[in-house]
């Protein structure tokens, strides 16, 4: 059983003269109003500062009886619990607060610290980084957690890794990632499920003439096409062999196409003022005989209509933007960064972070923010699931003199101080990148709050910490 701060029978400290007058001058206050609420919590707070807890704990349960909407009164009662011991009342206690209070960030923390004293380490650090994803700017909660993480590292692993089982598959309505396990993160294979066009004779020439639109459409020049020159070109960089075309990319870069034509149909006939939308006539009559070529080729292709079949709603919105913007500060690193990504995947998802910040005002609009959400997700679990093949390896494997030499650092003597050569040592395993671990390691806790916004599952954020303990 955990200990209190003030054992039975302990004699409380010595009391000085001025708490003696505090208490003295709370006790007055009350007299001469019972209802002095600040004077009540004062008086329970000088008798916990005095070792009499249980005359505190008695105090603030009168608070919570008068005062009901009283929070401090109900934070003094946990703490008072927490003083005597009773460790699994304060939880309650806490908790309670939370649910009355979900502003309150005191109580998150001091269920969080509770947690450490009844010796529940991993209950603990649920609970700051929830507190994190819910006050972003507390720095209570991100000291507390990082303060965890480096005792807990102090430990031998008594608890092994997670499955990766936890780390989700690919979503069906989005890019997919894939490539050699020891390589950069690149695009799934042309032959993945559903991300191969539909092929036949007619729709090679479909695709051909597709293209040849396109081609006429970008010829107008980067001046003359302003905004629609991005999209366009990024079109035209899909393989001219209609085999080899990634189905899901033909998707989204044709509805940046469509996206560009209704927002320069509504500039026309809604706006006076000058809007960038707004194309020249010629330009605009090119994009719409390529949109509409578009629209009949997607009718003969179950993939393709399946995409356009979705319909996000507000809230979807809404979450995926949230989500970008949380994962931000990685995504930047990861669109520019060779180690991480082939130069096709680092392509993608900067386009995908990009759409992901559209307006979201038509159904196209909000069909690409729901796409780009997806999409990022599915970059995330494969990055995930190539950082912690080498935890894994080293669990199966796993004995106790390995994983000691791992959590006190020894083995970085081995494979000229590289991670890559002390899990080879230890396990055997090489087919992992290294690079992949040490980026999750640096945005561990940036990808901590996105994959509980993404997900809502807290197995994943052992297996972030379980990378970034390993690679750090």
């Amino acid at each position: 059983m955990a200990r209190g701060r003030y054992e039975k029978g302990q004699a409380p400290r010595s009391i000085s003269s001025p708490l003696e007058e505090a208490l003295a001058g709370y006790r007055e206050a009350i007299n001469r109003a019972p209802n002095d609420i600040v004077a009540r919590n004062g008086l329970a707070s000088v008798l916990l500062e005095m070792g009499r807890v249980d005359e505190a704990l008695a105090a603030y349960e009168e608070i919570n009886r008068r005062f009901p909407a009283d929070v401090v009164g109900y934070m003094g009662r946990a703490e008072t619990l927490r003083a005597k011991g009773q460790l699994n009342d304060a939880v309650a206690a806490y908790q309670s607060i939370v649910e009355q209070f979900p502003n309150q960030v005191v109580a998150y923390n001091g269920l969080a610290q509770t947690f450490i004293e009844l010796g529940q380490p991993d209950e603990a650090l649920r609970q700051f980084e929830a507190t994190i994803i819910r006050f972003p700017a507390d720095n209570v909660a991100r000291n507390g957690r990082a303060e965890l993480l480096r005792q807990l590292g102090r430990l031998d692993v008594a608890k092994p890794p997670p499955s990766a089982e936890a780390i989700p598959g690919p979503e069906r309505r989005a890019v997919q990632f894939g490539g050699r396990i020891d390589g950069p993160i690149d695009l799934a294979a042309v032959s993945s499920p559903g991300d191969h066009l539909e092929i036949d004779s007619g729709r090679r020439e479909d695709y051909i003439e597709i293209r040849e639109k396109a081609a006429v459409l970008n010829s107008f020049g980067t001046n003359r096409l302003a905004n629609l020159h991005a999209p366009v070109s990024r079109f035209l960089k899909l393989p001219e062999d209609i085999a080899q075309v990634r189905a899901r990319i033909f998707w989204s870069r044709t509805n940046s196409l469509r996206i560009a034509l209704e927002g320069h149909e509504q500039a026309r006939t809604t706006s006076s003022e000058p809007d960038e939308r707004k194309l020249e006539a010629s330009v605009a009559g090119a994009l719409k005989d390529l949109v509409e070529t578009i629209n009949v080729f997607v009718v003969g292709d179950p993939s393709l209509m399946d995409l356009d079949a979705a319909r996000p709603g507000p809230q979807e919105i809404a979450e995926a933007r949230d989500e970008v913007q949380t994962l931000a500060p990685m995504l930047n690193e990861a669109v520019t960064n060779e180690e991480i990504a082939t130069e096709q995947a680092r392509e993608v998802l900067g386009e995908q972070v990009n759409n992901a910040h559209n307006p979201a005002e038509s159904l196209h609009e909000r069909q690409a923010s729901d796409f780009s959400q997806k999409t990022i997700r599915n970059f995330v679990g494969e990055l995930l699931r190539r950082a912690y093949a080498p935890v894994r390896a080293l669990a199966k494997s796993e004995t106790a003199f390995a994983w000691k030499g791992v959590r006190e650092g020894a083995y970085r003597a081995v494979g000229a101080g590289l991670l890559t050569g002390a899990v080879t040592e230890l396990t055997g395993v090489t087919n992992f990148h290294e690079s992949l671990m040490r980026f999750v390691a640096r945005h561990a806790e940036t990808l901590a709050i996105y994959v509980m916004k993404a997900f809502q599952n807290p197995t994943l954020i052992e297996i972030i910490n379980w990378i970034a303990r390993l690679a750090s």
